[in-house]
């Protein structure tokens, strides 16, 4: 990645919050903008990077396998703690705290999962 390229990925975060704040006149506070954009943008990233896991299992017969890999610090919610570690072949569903997640942030589930979530998924082929 090109210092170009991770400085833009790095600045994503920022231009979203600017224009959520700019959208709502101001009403959202900068604080709460910065947290859709952070939300937003590691949703985005979990999710095209499993969508890519599916495309290589299915194109290229792959036998992929996903762990789900919490940040495990003093802010990690317990459901996220409790599911780290957890392994599952691609397309299978993660349980988190009785929610069936294909991802970290994925899209589908809560906002209780979802938002300021900084799990990732690790990767593996059998």
């Amino acid at each position: 990645m090109t210092t170009a390229t991770r400085d833009a990925v790095k600045s994503e975060p920022i231009n979203v919050a600017r224009a959520i704040v700019r959208a709502t006149g101001g009403a959202a506070s900068v604080s709460r903008a910065m947290t859709i954009a952070r939300t937003e943008t590691h949703k985005a990233a979990n999710t095209s990077q499993y969508t890519r896991a599916e495309w290589a299992a299915q194109d290229e017969g792959l036998d992929v396998v996903v762990e789900w890999i919490s940040t495990n610090d003093s802010r990690v919610r317990d459901a996220h703690k409790n599911a780290d570690g957890q392994k599952r072949d691609i397309g299978q569903p993660f349980n988190v705290n009785g929610e069936m997640m294909m991802h970290p942030s994925d899209p589908k589930a809560s906002a209780a999962n979802v938002i300021n979530c900084r799990c990732v998924l690790g990767y593996d082929t059998q």
